[in-house]
């Protein structure tokens, strides 16, 4: 029997690691780091009523793998070399608000906007505290491409988003 036929036995994996294939021989190898970041803010966001408003400016990254993510400003930018599948994900957190209202998030890649990345939720007048909105989808990326959001709230007023509840996240899943 030539080499090709032969069969062999791979052993147990060790915690960690994942199926992969070194040469051209089934192996053990350490699972993929994910690439990406999740960006954070301490500035609140106001929204005026029926307006549909771009996310401020981030002060922090919570985490990030690779430095041309993002530096400063209100987007995301994917660095060359590392496009492909990403899953985004976008956190708002509205304040409690007195009326029953219609609030809705979208994500922006290059500044245009889908239907398909837009959420909208009524928040019921009896909420009585604050309400999550959060969209999530998988989005094709180039290099340079950028991500932000945009949200909106018809309250009858301008309402301000509570900070701490608002994150954005990019995470590079696959080629």
């Amino acid at each position: 029997a030539s080499a090709a036929n032969v069969l062999s036995a791979l052993p147990v994996g060790a915690v960690g690691r994942v199926l992969g294939v070194v040469g051209t021989a089934p192996a053990w190898v350490n699972a993929p780091t994910a690439r990406g970041l999740e960006l954070i803010t301490t500035n609140s966001l106001s929204l005026v009523n029926n307006t549909l408003t771009v996310n401020a400016a981030w002060t922090s990254a919570a985490w990030q793998t690779d430095a041309g993510y993002w530096a400063s400003g209100n987007q995301i930018t994917i660095p060359a070399g590392l496009g492909g599948k990403y899953f985004v994900r976008v956190v708002i957190q509205f304040p409690a608000i007195a009326t029953s209202c219609l609030v809705s998030l979208q994500i922006d890649v290059n500044a245009v906007t889908s239907p398909l990345r837009t959420k909208q939720f009524t928040i019921p007048v009896s909420s009585g505290g604050p309400t999550i909105l959060d969209i999530s989808t998988v989005l094709n990326l180039a290099a340079t491409n950028t991500l932000q959001f945009r949200a909106q709230q018809a309250s009858g007023a301008t309402v301000a988003l509570v900070a701490a509840g608002t994150a954005m996240q990019a995470t590079l899943i696959g080629l």
